[in-house]
C-alpha cells in the first residue's frame, strides 16, 4: 500500500502471477488514475470493500486464474471496458445489479466458472461486442442478451446446451461473426429424416414412372438443415469463424478470395507471385518512400 501511495499517477499495473490474496489489493484505493489493472494468476478470494471506490478512470479489469466467488465490487467501476473473470469460482448464479452500472462494457470473460446463467447485459447493451462464457453450466442463454445488438463474438463452448430454442435470442444479432458452441450437447443434432413417400401404383408397364426432377439451385439453398453445421449456417449467415474454423471466405480489397488459393499476408498483404497489382508503398512523415536509403539517386541518376 506504501509503495503505490508514492505513486498516485499511476495509469497501468501489472500485478501478475503473483500470491496475492484480496488484501494485498488495499492500496489500490488511491490510485485515481488508474486506467489498467492485470492481477490475474494469484490468489484473490474476495475484492475487499473500498478497493476499487476511488478507481474512478479503470477501464480494463483482469482477474482471470483466482479464487473469487462474489462480484459486488463491480458496483464501483461504473467506467470500465474490459472486464476478465474467467476461471474463478463464480456461480451458479450472478447478482444482476452488480453488472447494473456496466454501461460502458465492451468485453467480458466469464469462462470456466461453475455460471448456469448469465446476468443481464443490457445495461450495456450500446457497446458489448464480445461474450465468453465458455466451459460453464449454461443450457441457454438470457432473452435480455436480445438488446445487445453490437455483439461480433459469442463463445459459448464445453457448455449444456442442447436445443435451439436456447440460443433463440442470438439469432436476432446480425453482427455476429465469431460463434463457438463446440462442446455442448447441440453439436450432435441431427433433423429427423423425412418420411419415404407412398409408393407409385404399377401402371401395368412393368416400369416405375420417371417422376424424379433434377434440383435447382433455389431448392438446395432452401432445403431445411440436416446437422449441427448447416444449422448454425442457417441461423448465422454472417458468420465468419465458427467453432474455431472459418467458414466464410477471406475478403481482399472488396473481392472473395478463390478457393485454394494460399492466403496472402495479413491485412490485405499479397505475397510474391500473386496480384499482379501491387500496392504502391506507404510514405513516411515528409513524403519519403519507407526503407530508401539517404543519398539514393532519383529517377535520373540524380542524388535526391
Amino acid at each position: 500500500g506504501g509503495v503505490l501511495a508514492a505513486v498516485p499517477l499511476l495509469s497501468w499495473l501489472q500485478a501478475a502471477e503473483n500470491e496475492l490474496t484480496g488484501e494485498g489489493l488495499a492500496g489500490l484505493h488511491g490510485l485515481e488514475a488508474l486506467v489498467t489493472l492485470n492481477a490475474g494468476r494469484n490468489k484473490i478470494k474476495a475484492i475487499p470493500p473500498g478497493t476499487f471506490t476511488r478507481c474512478k478512470s479503470l477501464k480494463a479489469l483482469v482477474l482471470n486464474d483466482n479464487e473469487i466467488s462474489a462480484t459486488d465490487f463491480l458496483k464501483k467501476l461504473k467506467g470500465l471496458t474490459v472486464l476478465v473473470l474467467s476461471r474463478n469460482q463464480l456461480g451458479p448464479q450472478l447478482n444482476p445489479r452488480h453488472f447494473a452500472g456496466l454501461r460502458s462494457l465492451m468485453k467480458i470473460n466469464l469462462a470456466g466458472n461453475a455460471i448456469e446463467e448469465l446476468p443481464d447485459l443490457s445495461p450495456c447493451a450500446e457497446t458489448l461486442v464480445e461474450l465468453r462464457a465458455a466451459n460453464n453450466a449454461l443450457r441457454g442463454v438470457p432473452q435480455t442478451l436480445r438488446r445487445c445488438k453490437k455483439l461480433k463474438v459469442v463463445e459459448l463452448g464445453s457448455n449444456r446446451i442442447s436445443s435451439w430454442r436456447a440460443l433463440a435470442p442470438l439469432t436476432s444479432l446480425e453482427r455476429i461473426t465469431h460463434l463457438s458452441l463446440k462442446g455442448n450437447p447441440i453439436c450432435t443434432w441431427a433433423a429427423e429424416a423425412p418420411e419415404a413417400p407412398a409408393a407409385a401404383p404399377e401402371d401395368g408397364s412393368g416400369e416405375e414412372p420417371d417422376t424424379e426432377e433434377e434440383e435447382s439451385e433455389d431448392d438446395k439453398a432452401n432445403k431445411p438443415a440436416t446437422n449441427y453445421v448447416d444449422k448454425v449456417r442457417e441461423l448465422f449467415p454472417k458468420l465468419v469463424v465458427m467453432d474455431g474454423q472459418r467458414v466464410m471466405l477471406k475478403r481482399t480489397h472488396g473481392f472473395k478470395k478463390p478457393e485454394g488459393e494460399n492466403a496472402g499476408a495479413e491485412d490485405g498483404g499479397s505475397r510474391r507471385g500473386g496480384s499482379r497489382h501491387r500496392e504502391r508503398q506507404p510514405r513516411e512523415e515528409g513524403g519519403e518512400r519507407r526503407g530508401k536509403p539517404e543519398g539514393a539517386k532519383g529517377r535520373r541518376g540524380k542524388p535526391e
